[in-house]
C-alpha cells in the first residue's frame, strides 16, 4: 500500500508528488527532528533520513538530495490518497 503526498508550493505554484510507504509516514509524523533529507527514484522515495543536522547528511546524500522541513510535510500527511 502506497501513500500519496501532494506538495504545494504556494510561492511558486509548483506541484510535487511522492509516494511513500506506511511505516515511512507514521516515521515523519511522530518525529521530533527538524528536516528529512531524501532521494527519489520513480516519485518513490528510495532513501530518507530524519535529522537536525542538514549539512552533514546533505553531503552524505550526495548532489541528487532534497530536503524539506517535516512540519511542512506533517501538515500535508493530513491531506492523503492511499492507493491499493
Amino acid at each position: 500500500m502506497q501513500l500519496t503526498i501532494t506538495l504545494k508550493n504556494n510561492m511558486e505554484l509548483k506541484i510535487n508528488n511522492m509516494n511513500i510507504n506506511i511505516l515511512k509516514a507514521v516515521q515523519i509524523y511522530t518525529t521530533k527532528k527538524e528536516f528529512i533529507v531524501y532521494t527519489i527514484v520513480d516519485n518513490k522515495i528510495d532513501k530518507m533520513i530524519l535529522t537536525n543536522d542538514l549539512t552533514r547528511h546533505r553531503r552524505k546524500f550526495g548532489l541528487d538530495s532534497k530536503f524539506l522541513l517535516t512540519d511542512t510535510l506533517k501538515k500535508q500527511l493530513r491531506i492523503i490518497n492511499i492507493t491499493l
